[in-house]
């Protein structure tokens, strides 16, 4: 099966509103994919971003999940915001974290004016922190509760590679910027 097939596929499937294990199977299903295959240029097939923002909009979504008090929805919105943009776009990451934000009760949408692009110097995986170059060239501490991102950017460092990420007003990592 084509990889275009297989995200029309995950399109088709996100689009049945399914519930409890069927949901939890097909996302979890999804979130491998995306993993797997996140050398593709999968942001040329528009279905994968509708399959995700048709998951988004599954009442049941929010609802379901194995981990603790995250939903399963949040767990595939936060694995996206850490693709890089040859999987999902940055227009994409943006409506992607506005849905993550709604989700999270957070009413202010975010837009690319909330966002600066920092150079991250170092991670520390123990307190799920980057240290990060401000505008002046300072050095500061910001909080990332993305596991699979922090991961990624530590695996980054180590093998000596420029890393930038994208944060939030607050302070908060929101994406790895590529």
């Amino acid at each position: 099966m084509s990889s275009k097939e297989r995200c029309d596929e995950f399109e088709q499937q996100a689009r049945l509103n399914l519930s409890g294990t069927a949901l939890n199977r097909e996302i979890e299903s999804l979130r491998r994919y995306l993993y797997k295959h996140q050398e593709e240029h999968l942001s040329r097939f528009p279905s994968i971003f509708s399959a995700i923002m048709a998951h988004s909009l599954n009442p049941s979504a929010l609802q379901e999940g194995k981990r603790g008090s995250d939903s399963i929805l949040l767990g595939l919105l936060d694995d996206c915001l850490a693709l890089p943009e040859r999987v999902i776009t940055g227009p994409q990451k943006l409506k992607i974290l506005n849905k993550r934000e709604k989700e999270l009760g957070r009413t202010e949408p975010i837009t690319t004016h909330t966002i600066n692009s920092r150079q991250v110097v170092d991670v520390t995986l123990e307190d799920n922190s980057l240290t990060v170059l401000d505008d002046d060239g300072n050095l500061q501490t910001v909080s990332c509760l993305n596991d699979t991102l922090l991961r990624q950017l530590d695996q980054s460092l180590e093998m000596n590679s420029d890393v930038f990420v994208n944060i939030d007003k607050d302070g908060n990592v929101l994406s790895r910027k590529v």
